[in-house]
C-alpha cells in the first residue's frame, strides 16, 4: 500500500500553497494581505502556520447581488470599474511570484486604461445628472421664459407706442429683458421644488406635473 506523499513544510508560491492545502487561491492572498506570519520574505510560505491561520479565520460568505439589485447609471458603473481596478492592484501587490505578479499586472493595467478612458469622457466626474432630467428642466425653463415674454410684452407695448428714439426704447426693453429672465428662472425653480402644479409649453398651454 502506497503511503500518501508528505506535505512539505515550506513552499515557494501561493498557487502551490493553495493546491496543497486545498484552499482557493483568493484565501491564500487574503491571508497574506491580513498579515499572516506564514509568509516569509522572498515568497516562501510555511504551510502549517498558513493552514492554522486559515482555519482560525474562515472566509466570510457574502450573498452575491443580482443585476436587478445593483445601482444603475453611469456613476454606479464607473464606481464598480474603479473598485475592480483597486482590487486588481491589491492582487498584483500580493502576488507570490514573478509570473503571477506579471499576470496580475496585465490585468490591473487593462482596468487602469478603462478607468482613465471613462474618466476623460466624463471630465472630473462631479455630480452627473440624468439626460432626461436635464431635458425636462430645459423644457420647464423655456416654457416659463416664453410665458414671461408674452406677459411682459403685452403690458409694455402701450409704453413703446410713439417712441421714435431707439435709446428711449432701449431704456424700457433692457431692464425688461433682465426681469423676464429672472422671473423665468424663479418660476422654473418653484416648479422643480414642487410649489407649482405645472408649466406652460411653447404654445402657451399648461402642462401639469407628472
Amino acid at each position: 500500500m502506497k503511503s500518501k506523499p508528505k506535505i512539505p513544510v515550506v513552499v515557494e508560491s501561493q498557487p502551490a500553497a493553495a493546491s496543497l492545502l486545498k484552499y482557493p487561491l483568493r484565501d491564500i492572498r487574503r491571508a497574506k494581505a491580513a498579515g499572516c506570519l506564514a509568509f516569509e520574505p522572498g515568497g516562501r510560505i510555511r504551510l502549517s502556520e498558513l493552514k492554522a491561520w486559515l482555519e482560525k479565520h474562515p472566509a466570510k460568505k457574502q450573498a452575491t447581488p443580482t443585476a436587478s439589485e445593483l445601482p444603475l447609471g453611469f456613476n454606479a458603473a464607473f464606481a464598480r470599474l474603479v473598485e475592480a481596478e483597486a482590487r486588481a492592484f491589491m492582487r498584483m501587490e500580493s502576488a507570490g511570484d514573478d509570473d503571477e505578479r506579471a499576470r496580475m499586472r496585465r490585468e490591473w493595467a487593462a482596468l487602469l486604461v478603462e478607468v482613465r478612458k471613462h474618466a476623460n469622457v466624463s471630465g472630473d466626474m462631479g455630480d452627473l445628472v440624468n439626460r432626461r432630467d436635464v431635458e425636462k428642466s430645459l423644457r420647464v425653463f423655456a416654457g416659463y421664459l416664453l410665458s414671461c415674454i408674452q406677459g411682459e410684452l403685452s403690458e409694455v407695448c402701450p409704453r413703446l407706442t410713439g417712441l421714435a428714439n431707439p435709446a428711449d426704447v432701449a431704456k424700457i426693453l433692457h431692464p425688461l429683458a433682465m426681469k423676464i429672465f429672472n422671473d423665468a428662472i424663479s418660476r422654473a425653480a418653484d416648479y422643480t421644488a414642487g410649489t407649482t402644479p405645472g408649466f406652460p409649453d411653447w404654445a402657451g398651454n399648461s402642462i401639469t406635473r407628472k
